[in-house]
């Protein structure tokens, strides 16, 4: 679902806003394997400060939803999370995941807003390797599936919301498109490979 090289909107909960005071970026994870085999971590700075709204849809896919209040009724919107997720498409410039629908196709959306949520900014740009951002099927089209660039991609600039950069296991992310391109689709971008997260989740803030 994310745009190739150049040649419904859903329902929005509250998001953060500049009112709500300056945010902490916060360092995700996924542990990942191939076929079976642990290829290692991948950890993420995800720019709170940037793309507050955005950050906070993956850092929750990443944790899962937070316990409900004593006597709550409310069901949280979302009820998967990346842990046990698939990198279902490949290309020359990025992997993509992030379907974690039950029955993954390749095309399932889920975020902690509802099905599908707004672009929050562009400000961020695809720049270089290792930017993490959101795929999409058109605008305000958001839900639970990424990219991680490994080249430059500045045809996304405007067309995808990037919200964080991988600040170690670079050299993973890299491994990884090297294997899920051997015998991928060329049409599709469908790997052969079956590379999944096995682990996800949050990092501690370390304090200086």
């Amino acid at each position: 679902m994310a745009p190739k090289k150049p040649g419904s909107k859903g329902k929005d909960a509250r998001s953060p806003s500049p009112a709500d005071g300056p945010r902490e970026n916060v360092k995700a994870y996924f542990d990942i394997a191939a076929d079976k085999v642990e290829l290692g971590r991948i950890e993420f700075d995800l720019l709170m400060d940037t793309c507050p709204k955005t950050a906070e849809n993956f850092k929750v896919l990443c944790t899962g939803p937070p316990p409900p209040e004593k006597g709550s009724k409310v069901k949280p919107v979302i009820t998967n999370v990346y842990r046990g997720s698939t990198f279902h498409r490949v290309t020359d410039f990025m992997i993509q995941g992030g379907d974690i629908s039950p029955k993954p196709d390749g095309k399932g959306q889920e975020s902690m807003y509802g099905p599908a949520f707004d672009d929050e900014n562009f400000i961020i740009p695809h720049d270089q390797p290792g930017i993490l951002s959101m795929a999409n099927s058109g605008p305000n089209t958001n839900g639970s599936q990424f990219i991680i660039t490994t080249t430059k991609a500045p045809w996304l600039d405007g067309r995808l919301v990037a919200f964080g950069r991988v600040s170690s296991g670079l050299d993973i992310v890299m491994k990884l498109q090297e294997l899920l391109l051997e015998g991928a689709n060329p049409e599709t971008g469908k790997p052969a490979v079956r590379a999944v997260v096995t682990d996800c989740g949050v990092l501690p803030t370390v304090m200086m």
